[in-house]
């Protein structure tokens, strides 16, 4: 067995999968030999037919905040 550890979370962002497009975040994970590898972290929205539909979510969620934090 292998130790890996993350080293770095993304921003929320469109990603794809076999499923469709979807909101969520990758991580960095690094392997104790050096080797680094981008994976999926977690899904925040449910999946989208395209990527249009997906960014155009992710506009609006991302400008709901926005108005939120102005509060």
């Amino acid at each position: 067995m292998s130790n890996s550890n993350i080293i770095e979370i993304s921003k929320v962002k469109v990603m794809q999968s076999n499923a469709g497009y979807y909101i969520g975040q990758s991580c960095t994970t690094e392997f104790e030999d050096g080797y680094q590898l981008e994976e999926p972290y977690c899904r925040d929205s449910n999946y989208f037919a395209t990527f249009n539909e997906a960014s155009d979510y992710l506009a609006y969620i991302s400008s709901d905040d926005e108005i939120q934090n102005d509060l």
